[in-house]
């Protein structure tokens, strides 16, 4: 009863007309009820996963520690019995409820799905992701297309207002991902190029990794001194800022991907799928950089992150990329033409 008792609440103080009605959500224009349930992000997916391990054991052990809870007159609670009743959710024959393509776990796990251009997206941090997400966001209009930071934004599905592949039924999602009418995309990078922006940027904000990797005990970062303890690092931590691409979704999913691009030559790539969905006068062709460039505009600052980081990298590090990214470099979906770091090509 949040939503009642909320309005409840401020409408006694006096309060609703002025902080309640208005002002909430990602954009200012929604009252506190609707905003506090939109924030949810509901990322553990409990529902899907209760079955497994919420058994009727442990709900007994719940009630045992919550007793006093439970027969506290205040609180009104009522013991309901979820392992009898909770039926799990169908799975289709190809989408899983568990698959990572249909999961809330990651910001960038399953992909944006911009509905009136029939387009899927699968975004991969430091790939061009935040530029493609200010694309979608204009592509539906918002005015804050170009913010970056404030509320999470772009980035953020509780604030970005962009849909994904979960908040659609899975019926209607498979058919989406197998329909020839719809394009699939996905933008990749030199895995040696994306490593060094990884860790260009880690660099500088350690406090994301030691979130990530060791939020219980903070200062695993420390193994940024040096490219090789980062890599020793990325062995027992996982992230999509710096996992292989390879595991960015379920094998099964790759061979309907029908649209790939690369970061090396994004400013080709990203005008042919513009256009291809019928969007590149809409948001490519300009309005971005000083307002009058095109979307991935070359310049001189393109690789100014891949380059800084060079001064640090060496054999040893080479080698052991080579393996760390063995399975990208072997994916027949992607077909690198080096194991060269591209920017180093470029000078």
């Amino acid at each position: 009863t949040m939503q009642d008792d909320t309005q409840r609440l401020l409408k006694r103080i006096g309060a609703w007309e002025k902080w309640g009605v208005i002002g909430w959500g990602p954009h200012g224009n929604e009252s506190i009820l609707h905003a506090s349930g939109y924030a949810q992000s509901h990322t553990t997916q409990s529902n899907s996963k209760i079955v497994n391990w919420y058994t009727p054991e442990r709900e007994r052990m719940v009630e045992a520690f919550y007793a006093a809870d439970y027969s506290n007159p205040f609180f009104g609670f009522k013991l309901t019995n979820l392992t009898e009743s909770f039926v799990p959710p169908p799975d289709g024959k190809l989408i899983k409820h568990h698959d990572r393509i249909y999961s809330r776990n990651d910001w960038d796990a399953a992909p944006v799905v911009v509905e009136k251009y029939k387009l899927i997206f699968f975004t991969i941090p430091k790939v061009g992701a935040t530029k493609w997400k200010q694309a979608f966001r204009r592509m539906m209009g918002y005015q804050d297309w170009k913010e970056i930071g404030d509320k999470g934004l772009p980035h953020d599905p509780s604030t970005n207002g962009l849909k994904y592949l979960y908040d659609f039924p899975i019926e209607e999602a498979e058919k989406m991902i197998t329909s020839p009418e719809w394009t699939r995309a996905i933008f990749v990078r030199s895995p040696k190029d994306r490593f060094l922006s990884v860790f260009y940027h880690m660099s500088r904000n350690r406090k994301q990794v030691d979130q990530r990797c060791c939020p219980h005990k903070p200062g695993c970062s420390s193994n940024l001194r040096t490219m090789t303890g980062f890599l020793e690092l990325m062995e027992t931590c996982y992230s999509t800022h710096w996992a292989p691409v390879s595991e960015r979704m379920e094998e099964k999913y790759w061979p309907y991907i029908n649209f790939f691009g690369t970061v090396e030559n994004a400013e080709e790539d990203s005008e042919k799928l513009l256009k291809r969905i019928g969007a590149w006068d809409l948001v490519g062709k300009d309005g971005w950089g000083d307002g009058k460039e095109r979307i991935f505009a070359r310049d001189s600052h393109s690789f100014e992150a891949v380059l800084d980081s060079l001064s640090m990298y060496n054999p040893t590090v080479d080698k052991m990329l080579d393996e760390y990214y063995k399975v990208d470099y072997e994916n027949k979906f992607f077909d690198f033409p080096s194991k060269k770091v591209f920017a180093m090509e470029q000078q």
